[in-house]
């Protein structure tokens, strides 16, 4: 495999920290810090069969945005961040009517939060998101209400994860929680004693097996939901400077790859099945944090932040 640059996006002095696929590859949304004259961020789109920018969206950001999930159906638009200290906000725009559809608010009542994650549940007719300090809440977007919260365990500040799949993860460090999507059951509770085996993030990897990424090393680890047990551990080749950006790696749908960029600017692109090291460029990061996202059918890549640029993955003999 191998990476063909097909488009770059940057331009003028934009920093892009929110980026997403629409589900059937018809565009990328962008959220960049270019603010318009309300001076929120501004939400663009690129459309992917013509390469350029797309007119109106009709999504207005009326506070500052830190993430986005498309709805599976490819019709609704999340957008999630902080409208002041103690509260959090999702909007959910529809891009076919170009208009608010819903506003969900978390609002924490003693210490300030902000919005870890969200995610869409597979049949989208769920958002889970997750706060600061280990709140999650559960929103039925049909009917645009809250229909569960979890408050925080009160023993542990918690961090919470929304994997995909049918499972939804609370860690901080050493400590990993399993839930299903009632967020009422723990399936697992495990913890590492070693501060060498603290992880950055978590992804479900089949119905039975949690991914995680290591804190201080850049190594994989497959664990199984039932006992905890590792099934699997893999050091990626070639990834000095990667160990701290794991966070912000990103594997493709079919978890044969792993594409990250590193603290010096490096996108670095790895095989899942070896570990080995396929790609390598570095990019114009101005040392700012950069992100990578792949596409729902996995033929392209995302990297994003002051350096945007579109990737074909290509096989090598292409």
């Amino acid at each position: 495999m191998k990476l063909r640059e097909v488009h770059r996006l940057s331009d003028e002095q934009r920093f892009c920290f929110a980026a997403d696929f629409h589900p059937q590859g018809e565009m990328i949304v962008l959220i960049d810090d270019l603010c318009g004259e309300d001076g929120q961020p501004c939400v663009r789109g690129w459309s992917l069969s013509s390469m350029e920018w797309l007119d109106d969206l009709g999504i207005k950001a009326t506070y500052p945005i830190e993430s986005l999930k498309w709805h599976p159906d490819g019709e609704l638009i999340a957008l999630g961040g902080k409208r002041s200290e103690q509260e959090d906000t999702i909007t959910l725009f529809s891009t076919k009517k170009h208009k608010k559809v819903a506003t969900f608010t978390y609002t924490s009542i003693e210490e300030p939060t902000f919005l870890c994650d969200m995610r869409f549940s597979q049949d989208g007719s769920q958002l889970i998101s997750a706060h600061d300090g280990g709140a999650l809440i559960v929103w039925d977007v049909e009917n645009k209400k809250k229909a569960y919260q979890r408050e925080p365990d009160n023993t542990e500040q918690i961090a919470p994860h929304c994997s995909g799949g049918s499972w939804t993860c609370l860690g901080q460090l050493s400590e990993l929680r399993v839930l299903d999507n009632t967020l009422e059951d723990v399936h697992i509770v495990f913890g590492y004693e070693d501060q060498e085996d603290t992880y950055a993030q978590v992804q479900c990897a089949d119905e039975q097996t949690l991914l995680l990424f290591a804190m201080f090393d850049p190594m994989l680890r497959w664990v199984s939901i039932e006992d905890g047990s590792v099934k699997k551990e893999l050091f990626l080749e070639d990834a000095k400077g990667f160990q701290w950006m794991m966070e912000l790696a990103s594997l493709s749908p079919d978890q044969s790859l792993l594409a990250a960029i590193s603290e010096e600017g490096e996108l670095g692109l790895w095989e899942l099945e070896s570990g080995k090291k396929i790609f390598s460029q570095v990019l114009e990061t101005q040392e700012e944090p950069c992100f990578v996202r792949f596409s729902p059918d996995g033929t392209k890549l995302l990297s994003y932040g002051f350096d945007t640029r579109l990737w074909e993955i290509e096989s090598s003999n292409e």
